[in-house]
């Protein structure tokens, strides 16, 4: 039986000082590790319960950061948007923090990716693959979260959501599949630590036949 969600169960502010002391052992724990004095078994243990933790912490980020991006809490400590926010406190760029977001708002509307992330069973990369197979092929979630639970690698779920989305392309209309496209267009940059700057876009063939003359005159 699965346990009721923290917003129906307690307040926030005991949620808050709960996560605040679970977050402050691990760091104590990790302080005073010492991964020399363990055998190669124990550390494979330890490695696999700090695991766990990540999981369960990636599935917390990804139940609350919509929350953040709908009030626009980000704001209030002096970000210019939610992936600026994201990825200040999760220590990644902009880029990998917007992708955790559009992730954790696509798993909003997908009832099985949010019961599985109160379980605390996704790790980003799953949720990533598992959000954008329900984007393309509503209900393939389900077959993906079944393979997770059954200890499938990323490269076979990978695999398995490639299959999936390509299955319900072949059932789509080609109507219905540029309109898909047209619905998700879009054109994204940002500034490489590299230096210059790094974009991608994706439009549908007949956009991309305009633009692309254009592009290679250039």
């Amino acid at each position: 039986m699965h346990s009721e969600p923290w917003a129906v169960r307690s307040g926030s502010s005991t949620l808050q000082k709960e996560l605040e002391s679970a977050v402050r052992v691990i760091q104590r724990l990790v302080h005073v590790a010492s991964p020399a004095s363990v055998s190669g078994d124990e550390a494979r243990a330890l490695v696999g319960l700090f695991a766990e933790a990540e999981r369960a912490a990636s599935s917390g980020i990804a139940l609350f950061s919509p929350v953040v991006v709908e009030t626009g809490s980000y704001a209030k400590v002096g970000h210019g948007s939610a992936a600026d926010w994201l990825g200040a406190v999760s220590g990644s760029s902009a880029g990998e923090a917007k992708g955790r977001l559009v992730a954790a708002e696509r798993a909003v509307g997908v009832p099985s990716l949010t019961e599985a992330l109160h379980e605390g069973d996704l790790s980003t990369a799953q949720l990533k693959l598992m959000s954008q197979a329900a984007a393309a092929a509503p209900g393939s979630e389900d077959s993906l979260l079944e393979l997770a639970e059954k200890g499938a690698s990323h490269q076979e779920l990978s695999d398995a959501a490639s299959r999936l989305r390509a299955a319900a392309r072949c059932r789509e209309t080609e109507r219905a599949r540029r309109a898909r496209v047209h619905d998700g267009r879009h054109i994204r940059w940002r500034q490489s630590p590299e230096g210059g700057i790094r974009g991608e876009f994706w439009c549908d063939e007949i956009a991309w036949a305009r633009v692309a003359p254009r592009l290679e005159a250039e």
